[in-house]
């Protein structure tokens, strides 16, 4: 689960057929996988930090992982649906 803005300045970023994500200033492009392919951006975007409680997949919007500050953490930032 990622975050959905930029990691750049912050900007909501959109889907785009191919698939990516792309930032809406600077057209930073991810791939779904919040890897960064292209664009201003210099990292990978944000992950939210999710775990699983019984069905329900818990989002914790007041934590979050950056790839670069956490490589371990934000390689395993996914739950098995």
């Amino acid at each position: 689960m990622f975050a959905l803005s930029c990691p750049h300045q912050n900007n909501a970023v959109k889907w785009l057929q191919g698939p990516a994500l792309q930032c809406t200033k600077h057209d930073s492009q991810y791939q779904p996988d919040g890897v960064h392919t292209s664009g201003r951006a210099t990292r990978n975007m944000i992950a939210n930090v999710i775990r699983r409680d019984g069905d329900a997949i818990v989002v914790d919007l007041h934590r979050w992982i950056q790839s670069d500050k956490d490589p371990t953490g934000w390689a395993a930032a996914t739950v098995a649906i």
